[in-house]
Parts: structure tokens; C-alpha cells; sequence
């Protein structure tokens, strides 16, 4: 009967007792063996494609006359071998239930004349109802979505197909995706029209509900349906000090859930800012958070299902501290004294902006990509080195697509690079040539000043100069060994070696006697004078990092990359005035005229 018919041997042994008119006393026949091969193994015979019915009857002695298939009490096939099939046909029926009666008549086997002329016999009876239908399968329709007791249900129309085998419910997260994307679940009885999903917490999916029969090969699916049940959202409150109050609706589908986690995700690792297991906790707050715009996700979890692939939540940027300088910055120079500019690089590009309004005021056009950029405290020299070429660029300030290339390799007689570079006030230039040695140059006279032989490792290691262009300082990373260089006269005179200890170390702009204060490892700010090596002042930090001092309000700006704060002190004073959460790992903050630079976001700061 082909894929859909097993042989399956029925067993019948039955005693009849003879009836009718005879001519001699006959003993009835002894049991017979009669097989019979049918599918399924039980009284309903299904026929979805034309089919075999096979007999096989052991009689002994006695023969097979002649074997009749009734459909419906209507004669349709006619055999006299033995064995013998029947050949059904279901595209010659109406779909529909039928009475299936297979009749076979056999010899008596008594020798009389009447069974040698097979007018005396045996007549045994069989009848199945078998079940016919061809057409392919029917779309069942996804007719409701809703919530019982904290779980998606999902109901569907009932097939009523005679040919029904079975339901395919499908979830996946994009229709495209097929219905195997995530997940099926095959339902055989046709009277569950609905399914308790307990995996799904929200967010978006598309569920589908196929029926397959044993007619066709294939399955009828319904229309994708997306579902996109209200999700946990995010309301967001900031006020004056950046205190940030979180809030979110509770899940309807609570449950199958048990935690929520609170992420900031733009950065690596990823910041867990809140978590909880009681899903009724739909409230956190942040006690001075500094946290730029569309970073934020959060995460739910259920007891038997992942977090879900779209967990970010609405929030309204604009009550968010944070303002974008509107370019995607990747590194920042700054001046510290008045006018205030801050030059922020994207790729190939400079940028120009004015710290006080924070307005753009020009941009370089088709500029080498920089490796580092620097610019004097009076914003008289910008300088940039370039990744893929050995020169020194000096622009103009008051128009960035003015500049003068200087070839590195000219000015002292082999092929290097320069690296990190600095400028003074004055236009004396330091850097770390890419051999480790470093080059001075004077900007105004286009004069080479020296060639300080040093062993810096240039990729990492770092080079200030101070704004009157009399001290320098290297600090190479991870080591901290740090070294003061004095230059008289155009020629480097003094070296003295600071020590180890230092995490940063830069130059305060606005003192003429050179001052220069440190971070040491064991996180103590301490400032001095250049001069003599005096300590001006010290005091105890919480940062891993300094950056800068803000030349108007006088403070300094520090980060905590571990705990991710930003630290705000008085160096006169010598205390911590001020804290904020950053809620990711806090590198170089800028500080200028009471605004602080992070990244390409800045804030302002109330101090």
C-alpha cells in the first residue's frame, strides 16, 4: 500500500457452522488459517493513495472459489486467485468514510458432488471502514493571541481533514528565516487547537501553525504572525546633578521569568548597572550617572529560555545630560587657555570646536589620517603626525586646510616616523621618533633643535612638553619609567629620571614657574615644580587616571576605569569635590570651562 501501508498480519481462527440445504451429513471444516493484510492493525483502513488490499486464505483441502470487494454494499472488484489484492483507488471516491467487506467463498471440501461442482461451500465475511481522502492540505489560521496566567497562548483553527496528520506550531525571530529558525513543535491530536508557549517573555516573534496529512508531502502553513507583546520599557528621569531614576513596566508573561539585568552595552565588557530576581522590581536609581544616549539594554530571563535578541529599551534621549558632538570621535587635543578649542579627530578628519558653546567651527578636508595630534596652550600651533607617512603636518589654526608638510626624514638624515608629539607655546616641538630616539624642532624657524637619544617604546609611551617650552617629559607605558628633560638654548642640558610610579603625568598651563603634577600608582596626585623637583602639594585619589585642569574653575578632572567614576578635585585645596558614575570603563576625560568631554560626548558640570 505504499509508504502509508505496512503489512500487518491479522490472526482470525473462527468454527461455522454449515447452513443451508445439504445432500450428505458434512463435518464442518476444521479452523482455518486465514491472513490478511491490512493498515493500520485495527478495524479502520486508511486510504490516501491508491492502495493494496492483500489476502492470503489456507484452506487445507479446500479451494478458493471466488473473492468479492464490497464498498459501500456496491460490488466493485471480482477475484478467484489465491493469494489476491485488491487495488483501491482513493481519487475514484469522494473524500469521505467508508465500509470496506471483503468476501470469500471457498469449497466444502466434503468430496460430494455439490462441492466438486462448487455449488457446496464456505462463505466467510471480513469489513473494515476505511477512511478516503487525496485533496491537499487546508491553512489552519492563527486565530487569537493572548495571556493565561503569565504565559503567550496561541489558538488556531481546527482542521477537519479526513487526511490530517498533524500540526506544526513554528516560532522564529525573522519570517525569512524559515520555520526551523528557532524551534517547531509537532501536535498529532487534531482536537488541540492551542498552545501554552511558556518560553516567550516578549519582545517580537512570528509564530505560524502548518498542517501536514498523510496526502501530500508538504504542509500548508499560515501567515506569519508577528507578536509583540508590551515588553518591560524604560522610563528615564535626570535631573540637575545627573542622578538618573530607572523604571520599567512589569512583564505580563512573568511566569516563566525570574530575573531582569540592566546593561549598558556599547563597550566592552558590558556594564551590568542593576540585577534582580524579583520581577516585580521595576525601579533603580543612579546616584550622579553621566550616560550618553542608546546604550542601554535590558535583559530578561526565564527559567527555560535565552535572553531575547531585541531587549533594547525606549527612552527619551533628550532628558539624558549627555550632548553629541555629532561626529564619532576617536581622540581629542585641547587648548586650556582662552579661547578655549577643542580639536577632535574622526578617521581622516579634524574638527574645530569652540569649548564654550561647544559649536563646530571648521574641519580639515581629505586629510592624512592622523596617529597624533597635538596643540599649544595659546592655540597658536596645531601639529599632527600621520600613520602612513614620515611627516611632521603644522597647520594653521585659523584655517585647518592651510598647513606646511615637513619630511621627518629630511630633518635628521634616515627614514622614521614620529609618533607622539607635543608643542609649547612657543613652537618648540618634542616627539618620539619610531625608532624611540627624540626629535626637537622649532616650528617658527623650521629648524631642527636635537636628537635626544632615548630607548621609548613609541607606540605606547607619551611626550608633554611644558608651555614655555623649557621641560619635556617621557613616560612610557607599562613600566612608568619617567624622565624630565630642561632645554637651554635649543639643546637639551638636564635629564633626571622621576621614578616608576607615575600612571600619568602632565603640565599645569597656566603656571610660569613649569609645574607639573602626576598620578602615582598608588593613586596619590601630587604636584610639582620642574625647577627644583619641590613638591608643591599632595593628596590621597580614588582615580586610576588623571586627565586635565580646568583652567576656569581650577579643578581637576580624574577617571576610575575599574569602578567607572569620574572624580572631580581641587588642587588647591587638595580634596575630592565631586563624583559621578560613568557606568563604563572612563579613560582621558577633558575638563574645559566647566564642561567635561568624554569620547564624542560632553557634559556640563555644576560644580
Amino acid at each position: 500500500m505504499g509508504a502509508l501501508l505496512m503489512s500487518v498480519i491479522f490472526f482470525t481462527r473462527c468454527e461455522y457452522q454449515p447452513h443451508g440445504d445439504y445432500l450428505a451429513d458434512v463435518k464442518p471444516p476444521d479452523s482455518s488459517f486465514i491472513q490478511i493484510d491490512l493498515d493500520p492493525a485495527d478495524s479502520v483502513f486508511y486510504i490516501f493513495k491508491p492502495s493494496y488490499l492483500n489476502y492470503n486464505i489456507q484452506l487445507g483441502d479446500k479451494r478458493l472459489l471466488k473473492a468479492e470487494l464490497y464498498i459501500d454494499e456496491e460490488l466493485h472488484y471480482e477475484l478467484r486467485s489465491n493469494p489476491g489484492s485488491f487495488v483501491i483507488d482513493p481519487y475514484n471516491f469522494e473524500a469521505g468514510i467508508y465500509e470496506l467487506d471483503l468476501i470469500l467463498y471457498t469449497s466444502s471440501g466434503s468430496g460430494s458432488l455439490a462441492d466438486t461442482l462448487g455449488v457446496e461451500g464456505y462463505v466467510f465475511e471480513y469489513s473494515w471502514r476505511a477512511v478516503m481522502e487525496t485533496a491537499a492540505p487546508i491553512p489552519s489560521a492563527i486565530t487569537d493571541i493572548s495571556v493565561v496566567e503569565g504565559r503567550l497562548k496561541i489558538s488556531w483553527e481546527k482542521n477537519e481533514q479526513l487526511n490530517f496528520k498533524n500540526y506544526r506550531l513554528s516560532r522564529s525571530w525573522h519570517p525569512q528565516n524559515g520555520p526551523d529558525a528557532d524551534g517547531h513543535l509537532l501536535i498529532y491530536d487534531r482536537d488541540q487547537n492551542w498552545y501554552i508557549d511558556s518560553t516567550y517573555l516578549g519582545e517580537w516573534a512570528y509564530y505560524s501553525i502548518t498542517v501536514e496529512s498523510y496526502s501530500e508531502g508538504y504542509g500548508a502553513s499560515s501567515e506569519s504572525i508577528l507578536i509583540d507583546y508590551p515588553t518591560p520599557n524604560l522610563n528615564m528621569e535626570v535631573d540637575e546633578d545627573y542622578n538618573i531614576s530607572y523604571s520599567w513596566n512589569a512583564c505580563s508573561l512573568y511566569a516563566n521569568l525570574n530575573q531582569y539585568e540592566l546593561q549598558i552595552t556599547s563597550f566592552s565588557p558590558d556594564s551590568i548597572l542593576y540585577h534582580t530576581s524579583d520581577p516585580s522590581d521595576t525601579s533603580f536609581s543612579i546616584e550622579g550617572g553621566l550616560f550618553t544616549p542608546y546604550h542601554y539594554r535590558l535583559y530578561w530571563y526565564g527559567d527555560s529560555s535565552k535572553s531575547l535578541p531585541s531587549g533594547y529599551l525606549v527612552h527619551n534621549a533628550e532628558l539624558l545630560p549627555g550632548k553629541h558632538l555629532g561626529i564619532p570621535a576617536e581622540q581629542f587635543a585641547y587648548t586650556l587657555s582662552h579661547p578655549q578649542k577643542l580639536y577632535a579627530v574622526s578617521y581622516d578628519e579634524i574638527y574645530q570646536y569652540d569649548a564654550l558653546s561647544v559649536t563646530l567651527e571648521q574641519n580639515t578636508q581629505g586629510n592624512e589620517r592622523p596617529r597624533d595630534i597635538c596643540v599649544s596652550p595659546n592655540n597658536d600651533h596645531l601639529i599632527q603626525s600621520t600613520v602612513f607617512h614620515n611627516i611632521i603636518r603644522i597647520f594653521n589654526p585659523s584655517d585647518l586646510n592651510e598647513y606646511e608638510n615637513i619630511d621627518v626624514s629630511n630633518l635628521i638624515g634616515y627614514y622614521a616616523k614620529l609618533n607622539q608629539v607635543d608643542v609649547a607655546d612657543n613652537g618648540i616641538l618634542v616627539g618620539i621618533l619610531s625608532d624611540g630616539n627624540i626629535l626637537g624642532y622649532d616650528v617658527n624657524t623650521g629648524d631642527m633643535l636635537f636628537i635626544e637619544s632615548a630607548s621609548l617604546s613609541p607606540d605606547v609611551s607619551k611626550i608633554f612638553i611644558s608651555p614655555s617650552g623649557s621641560y619635556f617629559i617621557t613616560w612610557e607605558h607599562p613600566e612608568y619609567d619617567t624622565y624630565l628633560y630642561q632645554v637651554q638654548d635649543s639643546e637639551v642640558v638636564r635629564s633626571i629620571y622621576l621614578g616608576n610610579n607615575f600612571r600619568n603625568v602632565y603640565f599645569i598651563p597656566d603656571k610660569s614657574d613649569d609645574q607639573y603634577y602626576c598620578l602615582t600608582t598608588g593613586q596619590e596626585i601630587s604636584i610639582y615644580k620642574c625647577e627644583d623637583q619641590s613638591m608643591i602639594r599632595s593628596f590621597t585619589s580614588s582615580s586610576e587616571r588623571i586627565s586635565n585642569i580646568d583652567p576656569v574653575s581650577g579643578y581637576l578632572v580624574g577617571s576610575n576605569h575599574t569602578t567607572g567614576k569620574y572624580q572631580f578635585y581641587d588642587p588647591e585645596g587638595g580634596g575630592l569635590i565631586k563624583e559621578l558614575n560613568a557606568g563604563y570603563p572612563a579613560y582621558y576625560p577633558c575638563l574645559l570651562d566647566s564642561k567635561l568631554f568624554t569620547g564624542a560626548y560632553y557634559y556640563p558640570i555644576n560644580f
